[in-house]
């Protein structure tokens, strides 16, 4: 059993980290503590690469506004 739970962030929000905050501030812990971000819909698909079956995704609850240009959301997801 798996239990995951982290942020997801929208596609305008994944640009904006890799257009601006990634290269104009290398240096700051935002971008050197947490090197990678995930669309709430990449973290599942991890998932299932990994060779997990998901049972409860929470990703599949937004919206589409939400994915494009939502805030962070927390992305929960059980599987086995």
């Amino acid at each position: 059993m798996l239990f995951v739970s982290c942020d997801g962030f929208s596609l305008a929000g994944l640009a904006r980290f890799h257009a601006w905050t990634k290269r104009r501030h290398p240096e700051a812990t935002l971008v050197k503590a947490h090197p990678f971000r995930f669309h709430p819909r990449q973290i599942g698909g991890l998932i299932r690469a990994a060779g997990f079956r998901i049972d409860t995704d929470t990703a599949t609850e937004l919206s589409a506004v939400a994915e494009l240009a939502g805030r962070a959301t927390l992305v929960r997801v059980l599987a086995c």
